[in-house]
């Protein structure tokens, strides 16, 4: 298989996985690219001639990405238009903050069984189950994210 389409292959791959998380195949098309690209700061132009859409196609995902904090708007000196790259830490933030996002949960969680105080062990249950569950989440996040903070940070 030539590089080419072993690189459309891999942009591809990455598009059903945006898909089978309920985000747009296109979105991932874009980041997919952004990824593996040669240089890594890319134009409209360049994206869609690498992942083959139209250049209309591109200039809305890159919007969308860099609202998600994924990709960021470059200047290129001497050079018009717009630029993107990934950015550098997009991914542990995203992350991050879908950690964050679980443990917001977690409390919420915490108020209904507050809210339940007293009330038959049939109706708490269902959430008892469930806040047990983001308890132990939340323990086991908290060491994974210290551990990969260490590991992106460059500790052994």
């Amino acid at each position: 298989m030539e590089v080419q389409s072993r690189e459309r292959q891999f942009v591809e791959e990455v598009a059903l996985y945006f898909e089978r998380t309920g985000q747009a195949a296109m979105l991932g098309r874009v980041v997919g690219w952004l990824l593996i690209c040669e240089p890594q700061v890319q134009s409209l132009s360049d994206i869609a001639d690498g992942i083959g859409v139209s250049k209309a196609s591109v200039s809305t995902m890159t919007r969308m990405l860099v609202v998600l904090q994924l990709i960021e708007r470059v200047a290129v000196p001497g050079r018009r238009g717009a630029w993107f790259r990934l950015r550098a830490d997009a991914w542990a933030e995203l992350t991050e903050r879908k950690l964050l996002s679980m443990l917001d949960f977690a409390r919420v969680l915490h108020h209904g069984l507050d809210l339940l105080d007293g009330a038959s062990p049939e109706r708490r249950a269902n959430l008892e189950k469930l806040v047990r569950m983001y308890d132990l989440l939340a323990v086991e996040f908290e060491a994974l994210g210290s551990r990969l903070r260490e590991q992106l940070n460059g500790a052994p």
